[in-house]
């Protein structure tokens, strides 16, 4: 697998993601059978260091700016039988919290094809009812060229108060601690969530650091003013040292952040092969199990004269995020060997 990366606003310029010293970077996951991944989806914020890839972006041309960079990914394989989905573009960027102001973010789409095709885009994510997301412009009726790319823009109006107290829905990350015959810092997701003003139910999925994996539900009580979530979770948890499975009864104390996410699909024939996902940083209010959320500042700027010419970024996510969404695309009913 091969990594490129571009300047947003500026088609067709693809350069090879390469570390400071000019090697280009390049994944041989090996052989994976049907429905596999090389790594789970739990280490997505910790991917393992033969998932992820260096990135090092050259200083910048005097008074250039960016806002933020493309990313695309390109798999190669020796059996392979479909030639038409492997290859991936993501605009991956956080976006602050700006209620009363709507935010924008222009992303790239691209036909990546021999033949004109229709510009097919989704949007979606799961906002609460007040926030709105939406593509400036009629896209219509757009068609691309063969291997053409356009400027489009996304812009998002964020209702004031979600700071405050939060909104339904509320699937999303959480962070804590489990008690009882196991405890420990956990960290995971809770999804599928049902909450009727008093009590909040829903699919939990997570990992106790260094001991194990849970898959199971809870329910409990959520403060929406603090965003802290108190209750009961069951399920099956495994150890990781033995791979011994046991369905513990645990409490869990830990904060909600919901997602405020919007992704953004190309898609031709029903596939995926484009996309942007933009996260919305509403700041946590303070906790005993709140966390240092990543900035929202993407903005690019020439270094100070004098300055060492360096600009290497360890992007592990972005690039774990590129990843799976390659995998989801390329396995099929038949095992595979990919090859760099």
């Amino acid at each position: 697998m091969k990594f490129y990366y571009a300047k947003v606003g500026t088609p067709s310029g693809w350069l090879e993601v390469t570390d400071k010293d000019g090697n280009i970077q390049v994944l041989n996951i090996g052989t994976l059978v049907a429905g596999e991944s090389n790594f789970p989806d739990s280490a997505q914020n910790s991917p393992p260091a033969s998932a992820s890839v260096k990135w090092y972006i050259p200083p910048l041309a005097a008074g250039e700016t960016v806002d933020h960079f493309c990313l695309k990914a390109v798999v190669t394989s020796d059996n392979d039988v479909n030639i038409y989905n492997n290859e991936v573009q993501s605009n991956i960027a956080y976006a602050p919290y700006t209620p009363g102001t709507p935010f924008r973010l222009p992303f790239i789409v691209t036909n990546p094809l021999d033949e004109e095709i229709a510009l097919e885009l989704k949007v979606q994510g799961p906002l609460p009812r007040r926030w709105k997301a939406r593509i400036l412009g009629d896209t219509q009726g757009i068609r691309l060229k063969p291997r053409e790319e356009r400027l489009l823009n996304l812009t998002i109006d964020m209702p004031p108060g979600e700071d405050q107290q939060l909104e339904p829905p509320f699937d999303g990350e959480v962070r804590g601690k489990v008690f009882g015959s196991l405890s420990g810092p956990f960290a995971g997701t809770l999804t599928d969530i049902t909450w009727d003003g008093q009590r909040l139910k829903g699919r939990l999925v997570g990992t106790l650091d260094e001991i194990g994996s849970f898959i199971g539900s809870f329910e409990g009580t959520l403060d929406v003013k603090t965003w802290q979530i108190k209750g009961r979770v069951t399920g099956n948890f495994q150890c990781a040292g033995t791979g011994n499975t046991s369905q513990p009864c645990l409490g869990l104390e830990a904060c909600l952040r919901p997602l405020r996410r919007i992704d953004i699909s190309q898609l031709v024939n029903g596939q995926p092969i484009n996309g942007t996902t933009v996260q919305v940083q509403v700041p946590i209010p303070d906790n005993p199990y709140a966390w240092k959320l990543p900035p929202t500042n993407t903005y690019v700027v020439p270094e100070a004269a004098g300055c060492k010419n360096r600009s290497l970024l360890f992007l592990a996510v972005a690039i774990a995020i590129l990843l799976f969404l390659l995998m989801w695309l390329y396995v099929t009913q038949q095992p595979v060997e990919l090859i760099p």
